[in-house]
């Protein structure tokens, strides 16, 4: 089995850090969301970063770690 670091980001404006988590949970767990970008890194070959759009697969891409999108 492979490791890979999954990661989910969104700007989010907030009072606190409490509540900008709290909105980025309740999108993440809305099942109407496209907010479904994740940054897929292979642990052994972190040199790639693997963008993947559940919602929108036609848009994934592979690019070098770092790279801007």
């Amino acid at each position: 089995m492979t490791s890979y670091k999954v990661t989910w980001v969104i700007d989010m404006d907030a009072e606190n850090p409490r509540e900008a988590a709290r909105e980025a949970l309740a999108i993440q767990r809305d099942h109407d969301s496209i907010a479904t970008h994740f940054v897929v890194v292979n642990r052994a070959d972190a040199h790639l970063e693997h963008h993947v759009y559940l919602s929108f697969p036609d848009m994934d891409e592979t690019l070098l770690a770092g790279q801007p999108i």
